[in-house]
């Protein structure tokens, strides 16, 4: 250890080093908190979610809350807003299917025949005839009933089916999706419209965001003064050596320095006025050790 507090500037550049070196990969690093990845392979829930997901498709899914306080969801200006949010989302990458009111199916019958066909027409042109019939078709069906639509016709749902599998709920793609739909939605609702956002990707961005707010606030301290600790901590240790380690004189507190004290056992610093060179100038903070006797 002795040998080892005679080269602080080696000491020093070795930190350096270390530190430069872990440093460096801070790019690379990604924070993935999707609850998924903590379930063994082969635990029988996450086999079993992974066959679904082969049958069934995804089951990544971004629910999209839209909320008018003031006003109807059946609203010529909101329904196009809606409309051009759907074809938007259409348009993006990694998202599989899109279900909106304007997008959602509407099932009926004409004659002996079932026909499928799209809730609110692609014709529409927003007339007070075509809004009470969209109206009479949603309350048609139970269905619809607070899952597309509230019972006060305030607010709509928007649901979004990534082309992902479940353990990338908490992806780089998944994520970059959800920053897509987060800035689409605040260009196009901008009549007063609340937006509310849920889903795995939505959890795991929470979570994502607040290790990122608390890795701000505690790494800060450890990037602005790491690289001086070292700096500022190996010059103490080598001056207290020179003062407190070798027939140094110490008192208490202040005052004259009376006290011979000799070279201390490791581990068993006391702190007191430390005395450097001729009797009677003491250093402050300096660690030394009485002798007994």
């Amino acid at each position: 250890m002795e040998r080892l507090y005679r080269h602080p500037r080696i000491i020093i550049a070795v930190i350096l080093l270390i530190t430069a070196a872990f440093a460096s990969q801070f790019p690379r690093m990604e924070l993935d908190n999707n609850n998924f990845r903590f379930v063994p392979e082969n635990d029988p829930s996450r086999i079993e979610t992974e066959a679904i997901d082969e049958d069934f498709g995804s089951q990544v899914i971004i629910l999209i809350g839209l909320e008018r306080p003031f006003d109807s969801i059946f609203d010529s200006d909101f329904l196009g807003r809606v409309h051009e949010f759907d074809e938007r989302l259409h348009g993006m990458d990694n998202i599989d299917t899109v279900s909106s009111i304007v997008s959602t199916d509407y099932i009926t019958s004409r004659g002996d025949s079932i026909v499928v066909e799209q809730l609110v027409p692609g014709d529409f042109a927003g007339s007070d005839e075509e809004i009470e019939a969209i109206k009479q078709r949603v309350r048609s069906w139970d269905l619809y009933d607070r899952t597309l639509i509230s019972d006060d016709e305030k607010s709509t749902q928007v649901l979004v089916s990534l082309d992902l599998k479940t353990e990338e709920a908490g992806s780089t793609e998944s994520l970059a999706v959800l920053d897509d739909i987060r800035v689409i939605s605040g260009e196009i609702f901008t009549d007063g419209t609340k937006v509310y956002l849920a889903g795995l990707p939505v959890f795991s961005s929470d979570i994502n965001s607040a290790m990122k707010k608390d890795l701000r606030t505690l790494i800060p301290p450890c990037r602005d003064y790491g690289f001086s600790y070292p700096v500022l901590l190996v010059p103490q240790i080598h001056r207290h050596r020179s003062s407190a380690f070798h027939g140094s004189y110490c008192n208490d507190l202040v005052g004259r320095c009376h006290a011979p004290v000799r070279r201390p056992p490791l581990g068993s610093f006391n702190r007191f006025t430390g005395y450097s060179g001729r009797r009677g100038k003491c250093i402050r903070n300096t660690c030394c050790y009485p002798l007994s006797g």
